[in-house]
C-alpha cells in the first residue's frame, strides 16, 4: 500500500508533461525491494537528462520585463531585422530574455548602444538555433560583447548588416574577438577553433601572429591588396639520402731507362719514379628532414589569398626556399587573412 501511496503523491505533485515519465518510473520500481530508493535514483537520472537536453538555463529570479521592451523598440526600429528574420526566422522571446541577462552579466564592463543591443539580439538568438557545438561553447557573454564591440567600430551604418562589406567585418571580429585571444602582444587560435577548421589540438603554440607588426604593404606603387607581418609557424623541411662510395687505389708506375739482353749477355738499367693516388670508401648517409618552429616575416596578397615567408627552407641544406603558397598551407596565414585582409583600408602603411 506504501508504494501506490507514494506512487498517487509523485503523480499529482507533477504537471502533466512528466506523467508519462512517472509512470514509467513505477513500473520499473514495483518490483524492487527498496521500492523508495528505486524511484530517488530514477527520479535523479530523470532529471539530469532533462537538465542536459535544455539548451539554455533561462533565468527566473531577475525581472528584464523593461530590458525586453526597450529590446522590442529597438527591433522594430532596425529595418536590418526585417532582413535577419527572413534569412534566419522569427526571434523568440527566450532570444530576448538571453539578451538581457547576456548584457546583465557585462553591465559593468560595457555602455550599450542601440546597435550594440541589436548586435546582442542577433548573438542570443544564433546561440538558441545553432546546432554547431563550437559555435555554442563560444557565444558566451563576454565573446558576444566583445565581438559587438569590434564589429560596431568598424561596419559601415550606410550599408545593410547583410553587405559584403558588413559581412567581412563580421567575420573578421569573429575571429578576433571569440576564436583567437591574446598573450604577450601574440595572437593564438583557441583550442577548439584549431582543432575545428585544421584538426589539430595540440599546435596552439605554434602559430601566431604580430598584431602590432601588422601593415598594408606597397607593392607596385599602390597600397590596398597585399598585407606583411611577423608570425611563428611550423615549416616542415626534406631531408636527403647520400648512397655509400667505395675507396679505391689508383697507381702509376712510371718508369725510364734502356736494357739490352740476349741469350748470353744482359746489360742496362731502369729507375720507375711511379706514384699512387686513392680515396678512402663513405657510408650511406641518411640526413633527417624535420620541422623548423620559428618566426617570419610575411608577406600576404588579400585578393589571390597567397602569401609568401622570407626563409622558409624547402630541404636541410636551405639552398631553395618555398616561394609563394595558398594561405591552407599555414595556419598563421589563415588567421591574418580572415583577421586583418577584410579591414586592410584602416591598417597602417608600411
Amino acid at each position: 500500500m506504501r508504494k501506490y501511496l507514494l506512487f498517487f503523491i509523485l503523480i499529482f505533485s507533477s504537471n502533466l508533461a512528466l506523467k508519462a515519465e512517472i509512470e514509467s518510473i513505477h513500473d520499473k520500481c514495483l518490483k524492487a525491494n527498496d521500492y523508495e530508493g528505486c524511484v530517488k535514483v530514477l527520479e535523479s537520472k530523470n532529471l539530469k537528462k532533462q537538465k542536459a537536453n535544455k539548451t539554455i538555463e533561462l533565468p527566473k529570479s531577475k525581472n528584464y520585463a523593461k530590458c525586453i521592451n526597450e529590446l522590442r523598440v529597438i527591433q522594430a526600429n532596425e529595418k536590418n531585422f526585417e532582413d535577419y528574420v527572413d534569412k534566419h526566422g522569427s526571434i523568440s522571446q527566450s532570444a530576448l530574455i538571453l539578451a538581457c541577462e547576456s548584457m546583465n552579466d557585462v553591465s559593468k564592463e560595457y555602455n550599450f548602444t542601440d546597435l550594440n543591443k541589436a548586435c546582442f539580439i542577433n548573438g542570443s538568438d544564433f546561440y538558441l538555433k545553432t546546432k554547431d557545438k563550437l559555435i555554442k561553447n563560444s557565444l558566451n557573454p563576454k565573446n558576444i560583447a566583445e565581438y559587438c564591440k569590434c564589429y560596431e567600430s568598424k561596419y559601415d551604418d550606410r550599408l545593410a548588416w547583410s553587405h559584403l562589406k558588413n559581412e567581412k567585418i563580421g567575420y573578421s571580429c569573429s575571429l578576433t574577438e571569440v576564436y583567437t585571444f591574446l598573450n604577450g602582444g601574440y595572437r593564438f587560435f583557441k583550442p577548439d577553433y584549431l582543432v575545428a577548421v585544421f584538426h589539430n589540438r595540440d599546435n596552439t603554440w605554434d602559430y601566431s601572429l604580430n598584431d602590432s607588426s601588422v601593415r598594408q604593404k606597397k607593392i607596385r606603387k599602390s597600397y590596398g591588396r597585399y598585407i606583411t607581418f611577423y608570425g611563428k609557424t611550423n615549416n616542415p623541411f626534406e631531408g636527403d639520402y647520400i648512397p655509400e662510395k667505395p675507396g679505391f687505389i689508383d697507381c702509376d708506375w712510371g718508369g725510364s731507362g734502356s736494357a739490352y739482353y740476349d741469350e748470353d749477355y744482359g746489360r742496362g738499367s731502369w729507375s720507375s719514379g711511379g706514384s699512387c693516388y686513392g680515396e678512402e670508401g663513405t657510408s650511406e648517409k641518411i640526413i633527417p628532414g624535420g620541422i623548423d618552429k620559428t618566426f617570419y616575416k610575411y608577406t600576404l596578397d588579400c585578393e589571390d589569398r597567397t602569401f609568401d615567408r622570407k626563409g622558409d627552407r624547402v630541404s636541410y641544406d636551405g639552398f631553395a626556399k618555398k616561394g609563394w603558397m595558398n594561405i591552407w598551407n599555414d595556419p598563421t596565414a589563415v588567421m591574418a587573412a580572415d583577421i586583418y585582409c577584410p579591414i586592410i583600408s584602416n591598417l597602417p602603411k608600411e
